[in-house]
């Protein structure tokens, strides 16, 4: 009798070489190489802009890794910032380890300084045919945000130039593990702080996404000096400004590879406290946390000296989503004066979370 044999699916495609997972591999930088700084790609020199990277290199400043120094800019809405990308089809993660600091202090303390990953739509335009809209991306980065000696995630979606940011603060100042996970039109984005688990922060559907996108490596500082330019972008894009420019970046490497390179599902928070919407806001905005179990909590909003505001929340809080508003009035239901606040979230275990809120009258 002849013997069959059945082999599955999946075991004949283990049986083959798997060149998606060798093509995105291969795409990795450790940044031991100086040469390695030359396979990336770079903004604007794709499309004709001015260089605002400050200083850029491969294991020279920092031994082992990729070292940045961008000069003031941002990316918001139709304003540009420095990019470092490899083009990737299909799905894919990428991630990078990454610390960022100020000049002299262990924290930036210029608004709006950090780094991470990137992932954009390539544009089919130069400067010389550059018009306002058409900018669809998003990044998770890690930096200072508004707050002194505070490191935080930004992360931030951009559909056709209109962009929406969000801040988290996270409990350490040290090196930060980010990742991006692209499935079709859903991307996921997280964090780990080593030796942890990964955690999983946010998530987009973005069909409008083609299937090659750039990907690779963002820094920016010092949106104060840059955010005069948001009216009229083109100025501001064709500008390089080192006014109190303020990031100094290590980065230790950037790794490609295919979503059978997650060994485990990311670890979703206990506690989170979103990015209020919208933001800046007047005269009012929405506020809201999400809660694994029940808890009681306390939301406060804290004046930008520390000074507590308004109480919103001191009640028990049910598992889910709770949405709360803020009139931008305080406990006397007086109006408050233009500024940075901050909406501090406490359970009874202790867990703390903050976002930055700016209220323009």
């Amino acid at each position: 009798m002849r013997s069959v044999v059945c082999i599955s699916w999946l075991a004949l495609l283990m049986l083959q070489p798997n060149l998606a997972v060798a093509q995105l591999s291969a795409l990795s930088d450790e940044f031991d190489d100086s040469a390695s700084l030359s396979n990336w790609q770079r903004f604007h020199t794709l499309e004709g802009w001015p260089d605002k990277m400050l200083v850029a290199d491969v294991d020279q400043t920092v031994p082992g890794a990729l070292y940045l120094e961008p000069s003031s800019c941002g990316w918001f809405n139709d304003l540009h910032a420095p990019f470092l990308f490899k083009e990737v089809t299909g799905d894919f993660i990428v991630e990078t380890r990454v610390l960022a600091q100020g000049r002299s202090t262990a924290v930036p303390t210029t608004n709006y300084s950090l780094a991470g990953l990137f992932v954009r739509a390539p544009r089919s335009i130069t400067k010389a045919t550059w018009t306002p809209g058409g900018e669809d991306w998003m990044f998770l980065s890690v930096g200072r945000g508004t707050a002194n000696n505070v490191l935080l995630l930004e992360d931030k979606t951009t559909m056709d130039s209109q962009s929406t940011l969000r801040l988290t603060q996270l409990a350490v100042i040290d090196w930060v593990e980010l990742r991006i996970a692209r499935t079709g039109d859903q991307f996921q984005l997280d964090y780990r702080i080593a030796p942890g688990s990964w955690i999983a922060h946010q998530s987009f559907s973005r069909p409008d996404l083609p299937a090659t996108l750039q990907v690779g490596f963002t820094a920016y500082t010092d949106w104060p000096t840059i955010a005069p330019f948001e009216p009229d972008p083109f100025t501001g894009n064709c500008q390089v400004l080192n006014v109190n420019a303020d990031l100094l970046v290590h980065v230790d490497y950037v790794r490609f590879s295919d979503l059978s390179a997650t060994a485990a599902p990311p670890v979703a928070p206990t506690v989170r406290l979103r990015q209020n919407v919208p933001n800046p806001f007047n005269p009012s905005t929405a506020i809201s946390f999400e809660l694994a179990a029940p808890s009681f909590a306390t939301l406060d909003i804290l004046a930008p000296n520390g000074r507590r505001v308004r109480r919103l929340l001191a009640a028990p809080a049910p598992a889910g989503t709770t949405q709360l508003n803020w009139d931008g009035r305080d406990a006397k239901g007086l109006p408050v004066a233009s500024g940075v606040y901050v909406a501090r979230l406490v359970t009874a275990s202790g867990v703390t979370r903050r976002v930055s809120m700016t209220l323009l009258r």
